[in-house]
């Protein structure tokens, strides 16, 4: 079995998500796996946003889910567009612009 070494910072975050209601583990989650075939423009975008939704001190749990809701949902789209631009043939400089990660 392989031993996988995480850093104090990373075993922090894991048991703070550990104990979200699964909603919110879902959202988390889900902006992970968003992020991971993100380009570099995208994740930083989406950190901005993130770091803004902190700064405003959501007063309720709706309002905090519901600014995550609308940073997933600006983030898939954006993937979304930048993998239609990628693959269609007519738009090679749009691609360029917004290039898809290597898998």
């Amino acid at each position: 079995m392989n031993n996988i070494h995480f850093s104090d910072e990373a075993t922090e975050l894991m048991l703070v998500v550990e104990r979200l209601a699964t909603q919110d583990q879902s959202r988390i989650v889900r902006l992970i796996d968003l992020l991971s075939e993100a380009p570099d423009d995208l994740r930083e975008q989406t950190q901005r946003m993130l770091r803004a939704l902190m700064a405003r001190e959501p007063e309720t749990h709706a309002e905090c889910l519901n600014g995550m809701d609308a940073i997933i949902a600006h983030a898939e789209h954006k993937l979304e567009h930048a993998t239609v631009i990628a693959r269609n043939p007519e738009f090679p400089q749009l691609a360029a612009t917004y290039p898809l990660p290597d898998r």
